[in-house]
Formats: structure tokens, C-alpha cells, sequence
């Protein structure tokens, strides 16, 4: 009832007062009340009947009027060949469809297009489409007009100047030609002809457009040739309650569009609260010699939706209307632009379908970005549109003891400043994403991830998603499809993510959640294939597939970005080092380790003596590692007690102790262990038997370890992982099955590790790069 309020409100609402008046009235009779209700009643049912029934407005409402759309302007309209013509075909003959002839409608030529603007109270569209019967009968007065592609353009000469007739094909000949006739709302489709021929009867056009602002009338040929394609909207009507519909140019409604999509109130005034950026500068100092004067910082830019994450090394620029989009990424040191288009800031798959977080759409040329188009993109499909924005201080993401020797500079959390993007959809109802970027002091490193809060009243089951899309710049050009798999990723950028496992350097453990794709709107890239792989994603490997319901919150995984100003191996080794220690200070604790083993048994004063060995020697600790014959997986009490008298042992000597335990490559039994998907039996993942973390095995064994260091004072956790990664088919563990038994066995190790960092518990881990750093 919203949008005929203004002309049914009153009566409506005199209902209650009516009722309640006339029973203070005594004299009234009984009948004449009800009687006044029904009427009122009735005017109401009427009302409502203009949005339940449309197709019979008319006999129902004289407020609801009829506009044609050859009324309005349609100079407007845009074209290829010819104008568009009001009550005429655009050759300018009678209008004729099918051998009928009509008298009121719009004569275009594909491809064209006439953009409406409809103010609140449109209810309908109504017409009829077909191909116009216009054939060339006399040409004694035709111009032939050669194009460039062997075509012809025809004209002839009139009374009011000169009147376009056709395009010909490349034989002199006008065909029947093709034409598809569609209605738009903004990039959504709201009706199709589908593909019309010359002769075929025109096709009845009636489809509600309430609820729509811009509705384009849209006339395209099939792919076959644009001659011929003379498109007739014939007794094309609007129904309206309101102010009449209005032609617009492309400017306009891209302004029109610009102006209602404007940001929201907060975000507007977030933006209204920054000081103005100062623009690009070189630093006048090598951050890697003295990074003190490099901080970080939120500046609005030269546009006015512009907003700027800076400090002084790079820069993140974000252009926030329509909606939300990365626009530039930019390294200060060399003056380079490292992103050629703009991507989502981030992708969800909720069941089966795909949504975007932010992003905008139509950007011609994806191998560079010109600004100039910035104000002609549009929104993008299923997208998640910018709803508040807020910014903080760097939150630490775990809790650091800090009790053992470390780099006393280091910063936990690190210096820096947060920037949190919300977006929701209409589409999901009570589900919220937020897209959190950490900018660090001192050094050029962004890091990004997303939370998303499930307070719908349905639960939904994120399938996947894609927490970054970077279009990258070009670093080497490969021009033959043979060279491709030689080629090394863009160096512009170097990537570390906290989903790393199943290896012992950066690039086989990040494999597993950066992915250097193909980009298939590069379409003028130098490669002859178009496969170069310039779109850096960061994903889960197999996916997450959980389930989430009311009230659930999920937290993708983090990527850092550290942008790079050299291709020299020594320089980019030291900027990743910084980078370690930046956003895991705890790296610099390294202490020195030795091993203690004995071949059958823990023998005391076999262990007593490499503690003391320890201490003379100037170790700072021992791990009763593999071969030892410590089992710190045994919970009785004698092992217990025992253990704890070597750790206060070696505490008194001033050198810490720990314990080893197998995880990755042991058989555990047909509850606990791994079920290869591919066979359904244990075995076959990457060391062949492992343990599910996910299952009830794993909460046992985690929480024995957490009671055995917890009790015996145990400083030091040695680990022979960490989890490799193998997904588990199993139907008796937590997990619901193969698809989220990655995603939940590490968070489920993960979580263990970081607990270890709260409870000054330090990891020697060798088989996950950096484990002790990127958690």
C-alpha cells in the first residue's frame, strides 16, 4: 500500500475514528454504521486491488493514468544508425507489423536503446514488439553510403532533411535481419523477446515494473548483421499513479544513479571526519634503514567518495559509491601502480549461489584502469552493498605470553591502524559481512580477511569463498601458450596467508591458499592464449562447506600483502623478514634447542645429564624428543609425576624442557584416523595414516596435552606437522564430511597453537613454514 498512500491514506484511516465516534453516538442506527464500514472497506479492497490485480486497473481507479512512451523525449535516446522516431518506423513509413498496420509507438534500430526514468507509483509496462515490414521499393532517390566494412548505409532525401533507410549487407541487400527486444532494470533483465524475424506477429509486452527507478527499452540484433533491424514498439504505455515518466540520457541517469546509490549516512560522514589526502610522495628514507617516520593513516582523496589507507610506503585506494571497490594499490618507493582492474573485495558461495562483497561492474579494458571510467561502473550482480564503516587500533588476533627471550623493540599488536567495511544484502536478510584491512607502521604491508555474522532466521552453508581478488599488473609477458608453466608469479607482491600447512617453505605452504589464476576479462593481454595468470586469489584449498545457523559467526582465514620495491633476492629476503616480525614478534625468540634421546626408556640420569650438559654449555633448552621414550600423550599419574620432576629439574638449572609427540603420520585406528574420500578406506592421504583432529579423538588428545602442560610445567611442544592437510569421508567425526574436514581440522589445530603462544609454550614444528609466526 506504500506507493498509493497519498490518495488512499485518508479514508482508511478515518475507519477507527468513524467506529469509535458512532458508538458514542446512541441515536446512530446499527445499520447505518456497518453500511459506512463496507463502503470504507470496499474503497480500501480497491486500493489494494491496484497491486494484487494490475491487469485490471483500469476499471478499478480513474487516479491511474495512462503515458506513451512516443510522447515523451526521445532525442534522448541512444543509437548506431538513425533516430529514433515517435509514431513512425525510423525509415519514417507508416508503423507495420506482420501486414497490420498501428498508429502510436516507437520505431528504433538495433542496437539502440531508450532510458526511462519512472518516479514512485509506476505500476505497469505495456506493448507490442515485432520487426518492422519495410521494404525498399523505389531506388531512385537512395544514397548508398559505403562503411568500412563493405556495408552500405542508406539515405534519402525529404522535406525535413535527410532520412535514414538502412544499413545493407555486404551483397547491397537489406535481409529480414533479427531483433531482440528486452527491458531493463539497471543490469537486471526483466523481460526478453527473445530473437524476432520480419513477418512473425508482434509479441504482447505487459510486466509490473513497480519498484523501478530506470527502465531501459533495449533493441539488439542476433549476432547475424546489423542490417534489417528496423524494432517497433508499438502502443508502448506506462501505468502510473504518479508524476508522468521521464526520457534520460546516459549522463543523466548516470548522475540520477550516482546521486540515489550515494553512501550512507555513516559512511559519508566517516568519510566527512578525514583529513584530506596530501598526496603521493617519494619517502626520503630507506624503511628498511629507518622506518620511524612511516604511520598509518585514513585520508578522503581527490574524489569525494574517495578514501585513502596510507603510510607513506603505500597506499590502498577505495572508492566507495556505488559501492565499495580497490581501485589502486600503490608503492610509494618505485611511483608504480600495482592493480590493473577492480575485482570484489571478497566472493561468497552460499549454496549454490555466488555473491559478491563490494565491487563494481563495466570497466572496458582490464589491462589498465583508467579513472575517467570510475563514474560510468555500475553495481555488481548478488552483490553485498557498503552499509557502515569504522576504523581502530591493530587488535592483537592471539594472546602472547611473552615471557621468553625475544627482540625487545617488538611491538604485540603491532603498530598500525584497522579499517572495517560492513555490507549486507537484501537478498539475505540478517546476514552481515565485514571486511577488516590491517595498514602496519614502518613497513608496506596490508592484511585483509572478512567475519560474516548469521542472524537470519534461515541457516545458510557457505560452500566457498574468496577473501581477496587482486588483478595484477603484468611482471614478465609470456606471448607463446608453451612458456606459461615456466612463468613465476607476479613479483610485485609477495603473499603469506595463516592457511598454510603440508610444507617447509612460503611457497609450497601458501599454495594452499594463494592461487595465481587466469583472468578472463584480460582480454587484451599480450598473450596469445589470454592465459596468463595476473589474478592473485586467496581461497581455501578444498573450500569450507560449513553449515551456519542462527547466530553463528564465521572468520575467514588473513592474507598479508607485502608490496615489494625490488626484484633483488637480498632486499625482498629482508623486507620478509621484517614482515615476520612484524606480525608475529615471536619469531625472534629462537631459543637454542637441544635434543635428548635414549633408546628404550626416559633413564633419569641419562636426562639429568643433558640438562646439566645444557646449562654448562649455554643451551637454553632440551626436548625429550623421538627415541627418547617420553610419552607426553600418557595421562597416568605415575608419567606424570615423573615428567614433572625432570621439568623442575631442569628448571632449577635455568633451561627449559619439552616434549615430543607424533601426530601427522601415525595410524590411530579406523575411529580416529583419516577416510580418503577417494576410497572410503584409511590411508592415502600425504603420509599415507593420520589421526582426524575433528573427531572424537582429537578433542581427547588435545586436551591431554593441555593437561600435561599445563601440570608438569613442560615448556617447549615439539610436533612432527603440522596437520598436513588431508581430508577425511569419515561420517562418525564432527565434521559433516568431506567438503569442510580440512577447514574444521585446522581450525582445530590452529586453535591448539595458539594456545601454546598464551601459555608460553614454544613450538618447534618443521613441517608448517613459519608456524610459530603466521598462526
Amino acid at each position: 500500500m506504500k506507493m498509493i498512500s497519498k490518495h488512499w491514506r485518508l479514508p482508511c484511516s478515518n475507519l477507527k475514528w468513524l467506529t469509535m465516534n458512532t458508538r458514542k453516538r446512541a441515536g446512530l442506527n446499527r445499520a447505518i454504521l456497518l453500511a459506512a464500514v463496507s463502503v470504507l472497506f470496499v474503497r480500501c479492497a480497491i486500493a489494494e486491488s491496484i497491486l494484487l490485480a494490475p491487469e485490471s486497473i483500469e476499471a478499478t481507479s480513474k487516479d491511474v493514468k495512462r503515458y506513451s512512451v512516443s510522447s515523451l523525449d526521445l532525442s534522448k535516446a541512444e543509437q548506431e544508425v538513425g533516430t529514433v522516431t515517435a509514431n513512425r518506423s525510423v525509415t519514417g513509413t507508416s508503423l507495420s507489423v506482420a501486414g497490420k498496420k498501428f498508429d502510436k509507438g516507437v520505431g528504433m534500430y538495433a542496437p539502440g536503446r531508450l532510458m526511462l526514468r519512472l518516479a514512485p507509483g509506476a505500476l505497469r509496462f505495456t506493448a507490442q514488439v515485432g520487426v518492422d515490414d519495410f521494404e525498399l521499393v523505389d531506388e531512385s532517390k537512395v544514397s548508398r553510403i559505403p562503411n568500412t566494412d563493405g556495408t552500405m548505409r542508406l539515405t534519402r532525401d525529404t522535406a525535413s532533411g535527410e532520412q535514414f533507410i538502412g544499413i545493407t549487407d555486404k551483397s547491397g541487400n537489406i535481409p529480414k535481419g533479427s531483433v531482440v527486444f528486452r527491458l531493463l532494470d539497471g543490469e537486471r533483465e526483466l523481460w526478453t523477446s527473445g530473437v524476432m524475424k520480419k513477418g512473425e506477429t508482434a509479441k504482447r509486452v505487459d510486466i509490473d515494473v513497480r519498484g523501478v527507478s530506470w527502465l531501459t527499452l533495449t533493441v539488439d540484433n542476433d549476432g547475424d548483421s546489423v542490417s534489417g533491424g528496423y524494432a517497433d514498439w508499438i502502443d508502448a504505455e506506462i501505468l502510473h499513479l504518479g508524476p508522468p515518466p521521464v526520457s534520460v540520457s546516459k549522463k543523466e541517469m548516470r548522475d540520477d544513479k550516482r546521486q540515489s546509490m550515494s553512501m550512507p549516512a555513516g559512511v559519508s560522514g566517516f568519510l566527512a571526519g578525514l583529513p584530506v589526502y596530501p598526496g603521493r610522495q617519494r619517502p626520503e628514507s630507506d624503511w628498511l634503514l629507518d622506518n620511524s617516520s612511516f604511520k598509518s593513516a585514513l585520508y578522503k582523496g581527490d574524489r569525494a567518495d574517495e578514501l585513502v589507507m596510507d603510510n607513506g610506503l603505500v597506499s590502498r585506494v577505495f572508492k566507495l559509491s556505488p559501492n565499495t571497490a580497490t581501485i589502486d594499490i600503490y608503492d610509494h618507493n618505485t611511483g608504480r601502480t600495482l592493480l590493473r582492474g577492480i575485482k570484489p573485495e571478497a566472493t561468497l558461495q552460499i549454496g549454490s549461489k555466488s555473491y559478491y562483497i563490494g565491487g563494481l561492474d563495466g570497466q572496458p579494458d582490464y589491462g589498465y584502469l583508467d579513472y575517467a571510467w570510475l563514474d560510468d561502473l555500475q553495481l555488481m550482480p548478488n552483490a553485498f552493498i557498503l552499509s557502515g564503516i569504522s576504523t581502530s587500533p591493530i587488535k592483537p588476533r592471539m594472546k602472547w605470553a611473552r615471557e621468553r627471550r625475544a627482540d625487545k623493540f617488538a611491538q604485540w599488536p603491532p603498530d598500525g591502524i584497522e579499517l572495517a567495511m560492513q555490507y549486507t544484502c537484501n537478498e539475505l536478510p540478517g546476514v552481515e559481512v565485514t571486511v577488516h584491512y590491517n595498514l602496519y607502521d614502518g613497513i608496506p604491508l596490508f592484511c585483509k580477511w572478512f567475519t560474516l555474522k548469521q542472524n537470519g532466521k534461515k541457516d545458510i552453508e557457505l560452500e566457498t569463498y574468496q577473501s581477496d581478488l587482486l588483478a595484477l599488473t603484468e611482471y614478465n609477458i609470456t606471448i607463446n601458450k608453451m612458456y606459461i608453466d615456466l612463468e613465476s608469479p607476479p613479483q610485485t607482491i609477495i603473499f603469506e596467508t595463516d592457511y598454510a600447512f603440508g610444507g617447509m617453505n612460503q611457497v609450497s605452504t601458501s599454495s594452499r591458499s594463494i592461487e595465481f589464476m587466469e583472468d578472463p576479462e584480460y582480454t587484451s593481454q599480450v598473450n596469445y592464449s589470454r592465459k596468463s595468470r595476473l589474478l592473485a586469489v586467496s581461497r581455501p584449498e578444498y573450500g569450507t562447506h560449513v553449515l551456519l545457523k542462527t547466530g553463528d559467526t564465521f572468520q575467514s582465514h588473513r592474507t598479508w600483502e607485502l608490496v615489494t620495491d625490488s626484484y633483488e633476492r637480498e632486499r625482498r629476503s629482508l623486507a620478509q623478514r621484517k614482515m615476520y616480525r612484524t606480525v608475529a614478534p615471536w619469531v625472534t625468540e629462537n631459543p637454542s634447542v637441544m635434543h635428548i634421546r635414549h633408546a628404550r626408556r626416559v633413564d633419569e640420569a641419562s636426562v639429568k645429564k643433558g640438562i646439566d650438559d645444557c646449562a654448562a654449555i649455554g643451551f637454553d633448552s632440551a626436548i625429550l624428543t623421538f627415541g627418547s621414550g617420553a610419552n607426553i600423550e600418557n595421562m597416568s599419574q605415575e608419567n606424570l609425576n615423573y615428567l614433572k620432576k625432570l621439568a623442575d629439574y631442569a628448571k632449577s638449572k635455568g633451561v627449559e624442557i619439552g616434549g615430543y609427540s607424533l601426530l601427522a603420520a601415525s595410524r590411530r585406528g579406523p575411529e580416529a584416523s583419516i577416510i580418503s574420500p577417494e576410497t572410503g578406506k584409511m590411508g592415502g592421504g600425504r603420509y599415507n595414516n593420520a589421526p582426524c583432529l575433528d573427531s572424537d579423538w582429537g578433542d581427547e588428545y588435545f586436551a591431554n596435552l593441555r593437561k600435561f602442560y599445563e601440570y608438569t610445567g613442560f615448556s617447549l611442544f615439539e610436533h612432527d606437522g603440522s596437520y598436513p592437510g588431508d581430508r577425511c569421508a569419515s561420517t562418525k567425526h564432527h565434521h559433516r564430511g568431506a567438503g569442510d574436514s580440512q577447514w574444521e581440522q585446522f581450525k582445530v589445530i590452529t586453535s591448539h597453537y595458539k594456545w601454546c603462544l598464551a601459555n608460553n609454550v614454544y613450538l618447534n614444528v618443521p613441517r608448517r613454514k613459519d608456524v610459530r609466526s603466521i598462526i
